[in-house]
């Protein structure tokens, strides 16, 4: 099922040719797949060529990523160079590759591979999502962690195969805030931890249909898009506040995100300005902005934020006692939750919900 959707959300509008399949849905332990599972999925057919994706498992380890990425890359080359001695790829059937979180970071290692092999720009596409080495706001390339060793970078190139790079606003892995002396934004990225980067198999794909493309510098095979996020995380925890949660939410979310945006550069935008292609690192300073232009901007959310608040409070619909589940700070980790085969349902109960986010956060990079 995580195959399913993640193909059917990301590949398949990027022109992923092949109808996939839908694996037994069965739970994953600690992010990997049970041995019978695994072994069922190693005779899937490769990506695109049978209507079904191949599903690699990786290591994902936080303690040695070096190590980790190291072998990630190495089983992903073997898997393309296999199909590609099967010969199964071409530039008519490009073969479709994606990754997710480190697993995105690791495909930057297998495209340089590719590309000193000598295979054709045209017979690959690769989709990333979180992606942590992502020029722009990448957590690995914001600290300058992008190099595993001397001479080896997992960088996420911009010229070797045609790719795209989808990021969820206030993702800290893949959109931290560039300005971290804003310590609201450091806060709201720490939340967001948890409340986008594991959510990317529980967006729409209207959400991804409206996704924004990011500008870049010159001619590059890489296409990068942020996908807004619907709330924001700093807050999010005030939504599962029964009664009082909505109003203070919308009390405090203007200005709130003002404060937030501030961290990026911007008043309205939860990313890092500037083109996406080019590597940032973590600045200590102020942005440069007009803050005569932010002062406005505060004094106005401060104006809406009240309003809003008091229109909840004389809001009957306030005061009905919804499910926890139902809240909107939950809808998409719990759609990521079944896009991932982790629950049954789209409206699971409490518990549910709970144990396939335990399941789903270990160990963190989904």
């Amino acid at each position: 099922q995580y195959a399913d959707t993640a193909a059917s959300l990301y590949l398949q509008p990027n022109g992923f040719g092949g109808t996939p399949a839908v694996p037994t849905a069965e739970p994953f332990v600690d992010g990997q797949a049970s041995a019978d599972i695994a072994a069922a999925l190693d005779q899937l057919p490769p990506n695109g060529f049978s209507d079904a994706p191949e599903v690699l498992t990786t290591p994902e380890l936080l303690t040695d990523r070096a190590y980790s990425e190291s072998q990630g890359a190495a089983d992903l080359l073997q898997a393309i160079q296999q199909a590609i001695a099967d010969g199964q790829v071409s530039a008519d059937n490009p073969l479709y590759a994606f990754g997710y979180s480190q697993s995105s970071a690791l495909s930057g290692l297998t495209m340089q591979q590719l590309a000193s092999a000598g295979v054709p720009a045209n017979d690959l596409h690769f989709v990333l999502v979180g992606d942590p080495s992502t020029p722009d706001g990448g957590l690995y390339s914001e600290f300058g962690l992008t190099d595993l060793a001397p001479g080896l970078s997992d960088l996420t190139p911009d010229n070797l195969y045609p790719t795209d790079v989808y990021t969820l606003e206030y993702d800290p892995v893949a959109d931290w805030p560039k300005y971290s002396s804003d310590l609201l934004s450091d806060l709201n990225a720490a939340d967001g931890l948890l409340f986008e980067h594991l959510a990317y198999l529980g967006v729409t794909p209207q959400q991804i249909a409206d996704a924004i493309p990011l500008d870049t510098t010159g001619d590059s095979l890489t296409s990068y898009y942020m996908i807004p996020s619907e709330t924001l995380p700093i807050l999010d925890p005030l939504l599962l506040t029964l009664v009082i949660g909505q109003p203070l939410y919308d009390l405090l979310e203007p200005d709130t995100s003002i404060l937030v945006n501030l961290g990026y550069g911007s008043i309205t935008e939860g990313w890092n300005q500037g083109p996406a292609d080019q590597v940032t690192t973590v600045n200590w300073g102020l942005p440069d902005m007009d803050w005569n232009q932010v002062f406005a901007a505060l004094d106005t959310g401060a104006h809406q934020g009240w309003e809003a608040f008091t229109a909840d409070l004389l809001n009957p619909a306030t005061y009905q006692m919804e499910p926890l589940v139902d809240s909107p700070a939950l809808t998409q980790l719990i759609a990521a939750e079944y896009g991932g085969g982790l629950i049954d349902t789209m409206h699971p109960d409490f518990i549910q919900a709970l144990l396939g986010g335990l399941d789903m956060a270990s160990p963190f990079t989904f």
